[in-house]
């Protein structure tokens, strides 16, 4: 199989494994990945975009999700103090618990799929999948890979 494939193939089995583990607690990846974004945001919050951007997904998606997570009470919108057409999200007290909540249970996930590998298997995975990602990154797309 080719590792492109074998890779995308992971990701998804992860994700969706992810998933169901975070439904048990009302949740998803993609809502942990909202959180913890804007739990590490300076005190002003993050725009929309420097959002969608770090998530590496599309404006509109994101937008359903601050939509979900504000109606909950997650997280709050708020116009940048210095350009109004600016709109930063931060998290509020219950946005806060619920992140802490999702984060121990992304701890335990993480701890178990680590004890399926060996210490040198992590280790080589984590460089292995660095390089991969680096390479992605700053390899630039040809026309003939545009088209195929």
């Amino acid at each position: 199989m080719p590792l492109g494939r074998q890779l995308a193939l992971t990701h998804k089995a992860l994700h969706a494994w992810t998933d169901a583990v975070l439904a048990e607690h009302g949740s998803s990846l993609t809502t942990w990945i909202v959180l913890h974004s804007a739990s590490v945001a300076p005190p002003e919050g993050l725009s929309q975009r420097e959002l969608a951007d770090g998530m590496g997904i599309g404006g509109p998606a994101l937008v359903r999700h601050i939509d979900r997570l504000e109606s909950q009470g997650h997280v709050e919108r708020n116009r940048d103090a210095t350009d109004r057409r600016i709109t930063r999200v931060t998290l509020t007290r219950s946005g806060q618990r619920l992140h802490d909540e999702l984060t121990t249970r992304m701890r335990e996930i993480d701890a178990d799929l680590r004890s399926h590998l060996t210490a040198t298997e992590q280790r080589t995975l984590t460089r292995a999948l660095t390089k991969i990602a680096r390479f992605a990154d700053e390899t630039p797309i040809t026309k003939e890979a545009e088209t195929a």
